[in-house]
């Protein structure tokens, strides 16, 4: 037997993580019933053998993985005489999959004039790696990264910056968006941080309330409070969906009672946007005992 050779298919010598992998051997010369045997250059680990009466013989490598990168050689035996082929080195690609959005921002919530970092990465992908940016379906920016890694879009927020944003990655096997199920990111567009506050919770998205007049923070009534009010509060702080409304005075330690209690009763319908925009009583019979707590699905 003579003229051993090797080669991949798909043809080249980069290979798709994911993907089959075929290792083709073929003889040039030789006759009869021949043993094929793959084989891992730097272990020497056999990969399969294959026994028949052809000049070519395929093993398939179903799904690759990184794993797999290296060089492969293959022997034929016809009884004759073994013979070996030149090594050929499988480099590997690897797709985009998973990308992640994040945003950082100087203060716990973004507002209107921020400045606000989106960062979109995908850690494994082979680079090059083309990043787009998404507010609402609408391209904010692209860059592409040469060397791997994340690429961030700084952007000044505006009133039209609201809603929705998402990244892409692209390493030239196919784009892939960040999961849409946790990773949008919505901006509050108010002209000010709210007057509004959720004190002594787990988080920011969950305590009692107090807002602020005059530079002086008090508290509110549960007088006539319900989920609708808590919607609100909620939406105001940008900590999602409401959850429920406890008492205040489940939120230790309780008020002092020279803290101010500024609100009676607050007449939301569940459509305005700040607590201020709703009608509103101001005390005249209420303690700290009736304070009223918000719980958000946020934080």
């Amino acid at each position: 037997m003579s003229g051993a050779f090797l080669e991949t298919q798909p043809l080249g010598d980069q290979a798709v993580e994911g993907k089959m992998l075929v290792l083709v051997f073929s003889v040039a010369e030789g006759t009869g019933g021949s043993m094929f045997s793959w084989h891992r250059e730097d272990t020497r680990e056999s990969l399969g053998q294959k026994s028949q009466r052809s000049q070519r013989a395929e093993l398939e490598i179903p799904v690759i993985r990184e794993s797999h990168a290296g060089g492969y050689y293959c022997t034929a035996d016809n009884g004759y005489g073994l013979i070996q082929s030149e090594a050929v080195n499988v480099s590997m690609r690897i797709p985009v999959s998973h990308p992640v959005l994040t945003f950082s921002t100087s203060g716990a919530q973004a507002f209107t004039g921020d400045m606000v970092e989106l960062r979109c990465e995908n850690k494994r992908a082979s680079p090059p790696i083309l990043y787009r940016c998404y507010h609402e379906n609408v391209t904010l920016g692209s860059t592409s990264v040469p060397f791997g890694g994340g690429a961030s879009f700084n952007l000044s927020l505006t009133t039209g910056h609201s809603g929705n944003h998402a990244c892409e990655a692209d390493s030239g096997l196919g784009a892939q968006r960040h999961g849409k199920d946790k990773s949008n990111i919505s901006f509050h567009s108010t002209k000010h941080p709210p007057k509004i506050r959720l004190v002594n919770g787990a988080h920011h998205c969950n305590g009692w309330v107090e807002v602020e007049k005059e530079g002086l923070w008090g508290t509110l009534c549960d007088d006539g409070w319900d989920m609708k009010d808590v919607a609100m509060v909620c939406r105001e702080l940008g900590c999602g969906a409401a959850r429920h409304t406890p008492a205040g005075v489940l939120y230790l330690p309780v008020a002092e009672d020279d803290r101010p209690l500024f609100i009676q009763v607050a007449l939301c319908n569940g459509t305005e946007e700040a607590l201020a925009e709703c009608e509103q009583v101001e005390t005249f019979d209420c303690g700290h005992d009736e304070d009223t707590g918000v719980v958000c699905e946020g934080g």
